[in-house]
C-alpha cells in the first residue's frame, strides 16, 4: 500500500508534507484503517492513481474529470487559502517575462493532462502554438524566465511557492489570473464504507497537524467539494 501528497512537494516542503502525514497517519490507524509510515512522493500518475492499494494520493483535477472517477473515490479537497477563490478551489498565474508580450507567444505547458497549467492557459490563449511540455510547474516558469518560452499557465499555490523560493521570479509577471477551479482532488482506493471513515480520519487528522506544517503549506482545512463540481468543468 502507499500513499503520497505529491502535487505540492519540493525540497523546501518536503518535511512540512511529512509532518502533516504523520498526523493524517496516525488518525487513520486511529479509525482502525491502515496506512503506511512514510509517504512514497514518486507515486504520481495515471497508473499510480489507479493502484489498487492507493490508500490517499492527490492529483489534478482534469486527470480526476477524464479518467479516474470511476475507479477511485473522492475523499476531499484541501484548502490553501488562495486569493479571490472559495474555500478549497484555486486559479491560474498566467505569467510572462516581464515586459511586452509577443504577438504569438511561445507557451510552456507542464502536461497536457493539467487542468492549471493546460486547460487554464486556454482561456487567454485558445490555439497555443508549438507548446514547450516542461514535464512541471516549476520547469514551466523557468522556461519563460529564460526567454526560452513567452507564457505559462501556473497553479496559483505553485506560483506561490515559486516567488517564495526561486529568484528567476523576479523576472516573471502575472498579467491575470484565470477562473476558479475545484482545488487538486485527495482520492483513495479505499471502497466507499471506508472512504467515509477516511474522510472523518483526514478532518481529524488535519485538525491535529503541526500548525507550522500547515501555515507553510497555506493549509486552512479539508473542504468537500462534490465529484459534481469537478465533472463540469471545461475543457
Amino acid at each position: 500500500m502507499f500513499a503520497s501528497l505529491p502535487m505540492y512537494h519540493r525540497a523546501e516542503t518536503s518535511a512540512a508534507l511529512d509532518d502533516i502525514w504523520a498526523a493524517l497517519r496516525d488518525a487513520i490507524k486511529d479509525a482502525g484503517l491502515k496506512a503506511p509510515d512514510t509517504l512514497d512522493q514518486d507515486q504520481i500518475g495515471i497508473e499510480a492513481w489507479l493502484r489498487p492499494d492507493m490508500v490517499l494520493s492527490q492529483t489534478c483535477g482534469m486527470p480526476f474529470r477524464k479518467h479516474l472517477h470511476p475507479h477511485v473515490t473522492l475523499v476531499g479537497t484541501l484548502d490553501h487559502g488562495v486569493e479571490s477563490c472559495p474555500a478549497g478551489y484555486y486559479n491560474s498565474a498566467i505569467i510572462t517575462r516581464v515586459g511586452a508580450l509577443p504577438a504569438n507567444p511561445k507557451p510552456s505547458i507542464n502536461d497536457m493532462l493539467s487542468q492549471s497549467g493546460y486547460a487554464a492557459l486556454l482561456e487567454v490563449l485558445p490555439e497555443p502554438h508549438d507548446p514547450i511540455l516542461s514535464g512541471g510547474h516549476l520547469n514551466s516558469a523557468q522556461l519563460v524566465a529564460e526567454g526560452k518560452a513567452d507564457i505559462a499557465a501556473i497553479d496559483a499555490v505553485t506560483w506561490r511557492m515559486i516567488e517564495a523560493y526561486d529568484p528567476f521570479s523576479d523576472q516573471l509577471q502575472v498579467i491575470q489570473h484565470t477562473k476558479p477551479r475545484p482545488g487538486l482532488p485527495l482520492i483513495t482506493a479505499l471502497p466507499k464504507e471506508q472512504a467515509a471513515q477516511l474522510r472523518t480520519a483526514l478532518d481529524i487528522g488535519l485538525k491535529n497537524a503541526d500548525a507550522a506544517a500547515k501555515e507553510l503549506l497555506g493549509i486552512k482545512g479539508l473542504v468537500h467539494i462534490p465529484a459534481s463540481a469537478y465533472l463540469k468543468v471545461k475543457p
